[in-house]
């Protein structure tokens, strides 16, 4: 084998910038429609491979952010207060990169694999498909995401303020604060229900609209017990304190179960063997 040949396993854990993937995927298409031109003027296949190895690293570096944005997601926290703008700027990164993803599938199937190349072309189209489809369905998710978000956005604002202010010292302070969260609540309530999400983001819609619901009946009577319509209320005993943490100590979880279900936790054995066989026609060369 000579010095110099790279054997590697596991390009999906590479790690990158949004700009560094953004920017290595435009170099591996340059190099790509180069090599693709050239080949008739006699590149070697290793250089070949090379250049079809660089085109796919940087595509597969980009395929791990297009999910960059769950971690943000499940940090959701009413105290949180820039919990709305960091997860949509983290759907946005996200989105960008599985855009960049496809332009450079678009440069792997512009690639003619014959030859020595003929079975990780094989490879190559099935990682691409798989890739693709991937794509699609995240496309979906981060659109319904951001409906969500943006329907229980008058909530996530109030409850942050209210958060960030000190204890209120009257009656009257604390009845104001309620009913501006009740108006958010209403709010919010009116809209959420008629977002529409696909399939796969159901359950987190319908925790959001558990959760507001449950939140509005709490401040109702809250706002009963403090403006002093019904003094015989006993808030310790209600139940929608309890419903409330439950609802919320199930997010996260509920976060991961999703991510969990997602395509491209599965395209991890079609990236592995697309580098098997990169790392078969190095050796290939080396003989």
């Amino acid at each position: 084998m000579r010095t110099g040949s790279v054997i590697r396993i596991g390009m999906k854990s590479i790690k990158a910038s949004r700009f560094g993937h953004a920017a290595a995927a435009i170099l591996a298409a340059l190099f790509l429609l180069v090599s693709t031109a050239a080949c008739s003027g006699g590149l070697s296949l290793q250089e070949r491979v090379g250049e079809i190895d660089a085109a796919f690293r940087a595509g597969n570096a980009m395929l791990s952010e297009t999910t960059a944005f769950v971690e943000v997601l499940k940090e959701f926290d009413f105290e949180n207060a820039a919990f709305l703008e960091s997860t949509l700027s983290a759907l946005d990164a996200s989105e960008d990169a599985a855009q960049g993803l496809l332009a450079s599938i678009d440069e792997l199937n512009a690639v003619e694999y014959e030859g020595d190349l003929a079975s990780l072309g094989g490879y190559v189209r099935e990682y691409s498909t798989a890739a693709v489809d991937t794509v699609g369905e995240l496309q979906e998710i981060y659109e319904g995401l951001r409906a969500v978000l943006l329907a229980v956005e008058p909530v996530l604002r109030e409850e942050a303020v209210i958060t960030q202010m000190e204890a209120p010292g009257s009656d009257a302070e604390l009845l104001e604060r309620l009913e501006s969260l009740d108006a958010a609540l209403s709010s919010s309530l009116a809209e959420l229900p008629g977002v529409e999400v696909p399939p796969f983001l159901v359950e987190y819609k319908s925790l959001f609209v558990d959760l507001l619901n449950t939140m509005r009946k709490l401040v109702g009577d809250l706002i009963t017990v403090v403006s002093g319509q019904a003094a015989n209320i006993k808030m310790e005993d209600n139940p929608d304190f309890l419903r409330v943490q439950e609802l919320l100590a199930s997010y996260q979880p509920l976060v991961e179960e999703l991510y969990g279900n997602l395509a491209i936790t599965g395209i991890d054995g079609l990236i592995e063997q697309v580098e098997l066989e990169l790392n078969r026609l190095y050796l290939l060369e080396d003989e």
